[in-house]
């Protein structure tokens, strides 16, 4: 059985927390706790600074992975690519709905060395270990409009 995707939309518009998983130049992951936002295409932004080790990872290596949700055995696995935003029209639009969501995250907006990471899907997983047998359902962009 698969989920709609509006059931893993509402799932992931429940947090506002996910891990997020990069690649080293060494070829090491990282990982760390962050504060996101999500739009109707399961795109995701993220905001850091240009000293963290996520930035730096994503200016090499694009490639980055996401875990959403852990609580109550169900979870959402996201592969993606990232990107950073330049100040101009597509951030600030995307910072519209960034700020609605986590309104403590714009105290940040004007420190020089904060920037944006937007990230597309290419894959993610829904997983729900409460039913028998588990509930997964796979998404494979660019599949979903």
């Amino acid at each position: 059985m698969n989920v709609d995707k509006q059931i893993i939309l509402n799932f992931i518009h429940g947090y506002d927390l996910c891990v997020l998983s990069t690649t080293n130049s060494e070829g090491n992951s990282e990982s760390a706790l962050v504060g996101f936002s999500e739009n109707d295409t399961f795109e995701l932004l993220i905001g850091t600074t240009t000293s963290s080790r996520k930035y730096t990872n994503i200016k090499t290596n694009a490639n980055v992975s996401v875990v959403i949700g852990w609580n109550e055995g169900i979870c959402v696995q996201y592969e993606g690519t990232a990107r950073i935003l330049e100040k101009g029209e597509e951030l600030d639009f995307y910072l519209q709905n960034h700020f609605a969501k986590l309104p403590g995250a714009k105290k940040y907006k004007d420190n020089p060395e904060q920037c944006y990471i937007l990230i597309k899907p290419r894959w993610l997983r829904y997983t729900d270990t409460n039913t028998s047998p588990r509930l997964v359902t796979e998404i494979t962009y660019p599949l979903i409009a």
